[in-house]
């Protein structure tokens, strides 16, 4: 039997469009059992990708400047359905690329229009690969990401340029992270965390991942992988619709089920606005040191006709 006919059994009234339940998960706070490193990725329909290796990096600050941006080419791999209205793309690029974590490229599928997005680890593996992840939020009435997995798949050609914006590198000092995405924020999220996994830390992680509904909810194997291998990893799982905890998810709001920040922690959001601002004004408040990717803009007051198709133009 497998995780969902096993929840639909024990949970009649819960939708069986569910992650997999985070079974013993203490939330936050969760101390692990060390265990053995996933394996190495095989190759995606056929396809091997270019292996990478990382720049060295003065690690004393959190926010260095990046490789300079390129163009290069790449094709779909694979697309896979994350959860509701949520995929993700593999990328095998035509050359070496390496995006450091934090990072944002543009990419434009099969010629549509340029999009941005952060390049992430795969959820169940921490170790780099070569392909380049993207998690994306399928935006109705959008001119590109409806078609993603759909008319443009496995196969069609992919450019890209950058990186841009500045790579997260954590500090040299012992400081707690408090690492915080909502939505598809949580692939800068993982990005990050894979790359502090992969040490293993000796410092204390907190990992937290949020979503409105359980059925848009796709962390949980990111988040089994890192409380199951790293013992100074503490997770968090927040769902904004539950009322009670479930199998090893809270109820939302995330900021509600984060731990006591203190001035010496060092805290990056990524996701919606709401919540970036929220974690910002609690890490402000503790005098922590804050990093913030917010995915969405701050809302906007109603513009002209010309206003909003620039808008409709640019999402999606």
């Amino acid at each position: 039997m497998g995780k969902l006919d096993q929840i639909a059994r024990d949970d009649a009234d819960i939708p069986r469009t569910l992650p997999p339940p985070l079974v013993g998960a203490s939330l936050p706070g969760f101390v692990s059992q060390r265990g053995a490193p996933p394996p190495v990725a095989r190759p995606l329909n056929g396809v091997y990708p270019i292996p990478v290796a990382p720049p060295r990096t003065d690690r004393a600050s959190a926010r260095l400047p990046g490789p300079s941006p390129m163009r290069v080419s790449g094709r779909i791999v694979q697309s896979r359905e994350l959860a509701r209205d949520i995929i993700e793309i593999t990328i095998a690029t035509d050359e070496p690329f390496h995006v450091p974590p934090g990072q944002y490229c543009r990419f434009s599928f099969n010629g549509l229009p340029y999009r941005q997005f952060s390049p992430t680890a795969a959820l169940a593996s921490a170790r780099e690969d070569g392909y380049l992840r993207l998690h994306v939020k399928r935006v109705r009435g959008g001119r590109v990401t409806p078609h993603l997995g759909k008319t443009i798949k496995a196969g069609h050609h992919v450019d890209i340029a950058g990186p841009y914006g500045r790579p997260f590198v954590a500090p040299a000092s012992p400081a707690r992270l408090v690492l915080i995405g909502s939505g598809t924020g949580f692939a800068p999220v993982w990005a990050i965390a894979a790359a502090l996994l992969r040490e293993p830390p000796s410092r204390p992680i907190v990992i937290a991942g949020a979503a409105a509904t359980l059925d848009t909810f796709y962390m949980a194997p990111a988040l089994e992988l890192a409380r199951s291998h790293h013992p100074n990893v503490s997770i968090v799982a927040s769902v904004d619709e539950l009322t009670s905890p479930w199998h090893g998810f809270v109820p939302g709001p995330l900021t509600a089920r984060l731990p006591r920040l203190s001035s010496d922690d060092v805290v990056y959001a990524a996701g919606g606005h709401a919540l970036v601002g929220a974690v910002g004004k609690a890490a402000a408040v503790a005098g922590a040191t804050f990093h913030a990717d917010p995915l969405e803009p701050a809302p906007q007051a109603n513009g002209s006709w010309i206003d909003n198709a620039r808008r409709w133009l640019s999402v999606g």
